[in-house]
């Protein structure tokens, strides 16, 4: 299973940048990266670590093309990479999103971006990241994401910069549902109608989502490695797979949980006894939910059928 999972094509659509690096990567840049999480708390204390070894715009352009063949190894054809664009003493936000948008381009994979805006920043600062997606949309940024902390901040003061990014031809993520007794936010979150696809989605009301048909994007690992679900016996993607409800089985953050796609993938083939054509569906369906055209989503299910036709 693993050796066919490991040649399947695959959509990757919720994958933050700094988090996807390889502890490869990671020593290459001067950084033998310990990591122990208790909780999603412990999670977020490892980033100033990283950041600190990339803070100029060639390091982030080294650390993109890196990991985007890193993604192409494990098959994944079309890969959506998200980040929160940052400053430091020797480089401007502008400039980090210049390195982002400036990798080079792998044959055999399409990239797109998405520029994270995170609920623990000001109005302020999360507007000049809306701006700079704005700016850099016709580099290949297509969408926009809320993430951070889900204890800080507040998703619903943000809701009125996912509307001008709606307005402006963006496509919307958001975390949500990450911890438990937030169910206003959520609501009105969700009632909003500016939302493409939810990250995570772990505490949210069943039967609301799947009445608006929102997509779920779904990091098995990162759940359970960061104790957001008991066990994986009792996680969410069961319900809404079994409902057929669209989820996209997703990484979150492949360097720091040692996982990768097709380890994902393989979970899930264990834990709910999803067989090859089962897990061959599931991938291919997750096409139809990436921020791209339509021409894009005709090339890659081409691809699927070339595969389906040589291996099913």
């Amino acid at each position: 299973m693993i050796e066919y999972l490991k040649r399947l094509p695959k959509v990757e659509l919720h994958a933050h940048l700094n988090g996807s690096l390889s502890l490869d990567t990671l020593r290459d840049l001067g950084l033998d990266l310990q990591v122990e999480l208790l909780d999603l708390k412990d999670f977020f204390k490892l980033f100033p670590q990283i950041y600190s070894l990339t803070d100029t715009k060639d390091k982030i352009k080294e650390i993109c093309n890196k990991t985007i063949q890193e993604f192409k190894k494990d098959s994944v054809i079309y890969l959506e990479l998200r980040s929160t664009p940052r400053s430091s003493p020797r480089m401007t936000m502008d400039e980090y999103v210049e390195g982002l948008v400036e990798s080079t381009p792998l044959s055999g994979i399409k990239v797109n971006w998405i520029l994270s805006m995170d609920r623990r920043f000001s109005l302020e600062k999360n507007s000049q990241i809306l701006e700079l997606a704005l700016k850099y949309a016709k580099y290949g940024v297509k969408g926009v994401d809320v993430c951070g902390d889900p204890n800080e901040g507040d998703l619903r003061d943000l809701i009125p910069l996912l509307k001008r990014a709606k307005d402006h031809g963006l496509y919307v993520t958001v975390h949500l549902g990450e911890i438990s007794h937030q169910d206003e936010e959520i609501s009105q979150v969700l009632a909003s109608k500016l939302v493409d696809r939810i990250g995570h989605g772990t505490f949210l009301d069943g039967n609301e989502v799947k009445s608006l048909g929102i997509p779920i994007e779904i990091c098995l690992t990162s759940n359970l490695k960061c104790k957001i679900v008991k066990d994986i016996a009792t996680h969410h993607f069961h319900d809404f797979h079994m409902d057929d409800h669209p989820v996209i089985l997703c990484t979150d953050d492949k360097g720091i949980f040692l996982s990768d796609l097709s380890q994902e993938y393989f979970l899930a083939s264990k834990a709910f006894n999803l067989g090859k054509k089962e897990l061959f569906d599931l991938a291919y369906k997750s096409v139809e939910y990436i921020f791209d055209t339509e021409d894009v989503k005709k090339d890659l299910q081409s691809i699927f059928n070339e595969f389906e036709a040589q291996n099913l």
